[in-house]
């Protein structure tokens, strides 16, 4: 489930995504492109889901509620990723991951950052999963999507599904993700970041550049493509003393992700 929106940068991603992994889905995949209409009612055509509420990005929230109860009600899953059109899924990692999770069973997960509480006054930093991959179950899926919006008014998406996720009382499963963006890393996993805020052009060549990484089945081709990635990214980084503290402060946060147990909500407690 990808949530889009009509700017062109989203546009252009999305596009990628569809030349790319999103378009190259095996049988067992389906996926839903969420957009906002001026409809009172859901309409659905080829893959597009348009769901009764504004194209806004203060709405990203109550749209993918809407596309998980729409999911719920007419289609038939076991597991539901909600991202975004910045990020990468490699399909052959990700069944992987698929294979370890029992979908019989709550299930929730993602990549965890943390932030300040924005629903309390505490300055201590909480959990949260982020939206590159909100990765749940159906049952799952069918409690977060009762989520109250009116209540995360202002709340980032992510933030609030996790929020709500914890009053719920489900555990959360730390997921691992690249992220390439920020690390200028290219470390192969079921899903990359590839988005970056200073040049909006940058996520869809890198879509490009991975997918070719991940679809050559030649070893010594892939071993290849893996430096043409690395060398690309080398030309987009510009270079500055500030960005090598931020750098090695990123590394960190990525080091601190690794030791986070399942248990991730008695953290904050």
């Amino acid at each position: 489930m990808v949530i889009a929106s009509n700017n062109p940068e989203n546009e252009r991603d999305l596009q990628a995504q569809l030349s790319t992994w999103l378009g190259e889905l095996p049988p067992n995949y389906q996926f839903l492109i969420l957009r906002g209409s001026e409809l009172s009612r859901f309409s659905y055509s080829s893959n597009t889901l348009y769901v009764p509420a504004q194209e806004l990005y203060e709405n990203i929230l109550l749209k993918t509620s809407l596309g998980i109860l729409w999911a719920i009600e007419n289609m038939d899953f076991d597991l539901l990723i909600r991202t975004n059109v910045s990020t990468y899924f490699a399909i052959d990692h990700l069944d992987k991951l698929i294979d370890k999770i029992e979908t019989r069973k709550d299930f929730f997960g993602g990549y965890i950052e943390r932030c300040r509480d924005p629903l309390s006054l505490s300055q201590i930093p909480i959990p949260y999963v982020t939206g590159t991959a909100l990765v749940m179950t159906n049952s799952v899926a069918e409690i977060l999507s009762r989520i109250p919006v009116e209540n995360y008014t202002g709340i980032p998406d992510d933030v609030a599904i996790s929020h709500y996720a914890k009053m719920n009382n489900f555990d959360v499963t730390p997921l691992k993700r690249n992220n390439f963006s920020q690390n200028h890393l290219f470390l192969p996993t079921y899903h990359i970041r590839l988005k970056t805020s200073k040049n909006s052009y940058l996520a869809s060549q890198r879509m490009k550049d991975v997918h070719k990484y991940f679809i050559e089945k030649r070893k010594m081709k892939k071993v290849l493509k893996y430096f043409v990635v690395m060398g690309k990214e080398l030309t987009y980084i510009e270079f500055q003393w500030g960005s090598v503290v931020d750098f090695a402060a990123r590394l960190s946060t990525s080091a601190k992700h690794k030791i986070l147990s399942r248990h991730i909500w008695r953290d904050s407690n």
